[in-house]
């Protein structure tokens, strides 16, 4: 309603201007609006924060209302609580406010030598991973990035909610670390290279940065 006035009464203004202001203010108006637009999508509101361990990640949840965002952002898709053997526990948010909004959750837990290769046999028998690319043109999710190796979750609505919705498992044998992304965005059109994507619509700039302090 509030919009369809505002139009209304631009073009009732607009009629009552000299004429030759009726040409020159609507190529005012759309320059500005693009120029805005472009801002917006180049730039946007970022919001990046980051949780150490199970008791700041306890907290954070306890202030939220209703389901935590692990529940909301990785379920079903991806059972998190499942795979508690953990010595140590990091949860990062990633959220890009803009006209294409990206939001992607990152968690990173580290195990002892043993849980972690019990842990990754039972991700190896719970889950089942993309093998080919998911569109035509598209990366195959298979890539190493900061020393994880990555795969993609494949589940019953993959084919069509892809590449709106993506989650990956990326294991580190080195560090003995496993990490679980979830990411949204139902703007985007396909992922022609997943190095980037993690990085730059995941966040993982701001998680690598975060990890080195």
């Amino acid at each position: 309603m509030l919009v369809a006035f505002a139009v209304s009464l631009f073009f009732v203004l607009v009629k009552k201007m000299p004429s030759f202001l009726k040409c020159t203010v609507p190529v005012v108006l759309f320059l500005f609006t693009l120029a805005f637009l472009l801002f917006l999508r180049m730039g946007g509101v970022v919001e990046f924060r980051a949780f150490e361990g199970e008791s700041e990640i306890e907290a954070y949840n306890e202030s939220l209302e209703g389901k935590t965002e692990l529940e909301l952002y990785f379920s079903p898709i991806i059972e998190i609580d499942k795979y508690g053997d953990f010595s140590d526990i990091s949860y990062y948010k990633y959220h890009l406010q803009s006209i294409f909004s990206d939001k992607a959750h990152t968690v990173i837990a580290k195990y002892s030598k043993e849980n972690f290769e019990e842990t990754v046999k039972h991700i190896e028998k719970d889950y089942t991973f993309v093998d080919e690319p998911v569109i035509e043109g598209d990366m195959l999710p298979v890539f190493t990035y900061e020393g994880f190796d990555f795969r993609m979750v494949t589940h019953e609505h993959i084919s069509t909610s892809y590449p709106h919705s993506v989650y990956l498992i990326g294991i580190n044998r080195n560090t003995s670390e496993i990490a679980y992304v979830s990411f949204e965005n139902m703007d985007l059109d396909s992922i022609s290279n997943f190095e980037n994507f993690i990085s730059s619509y995941c966040g993982w700039h701001h998680i690598i940065k975060e990890r080195k302090h």
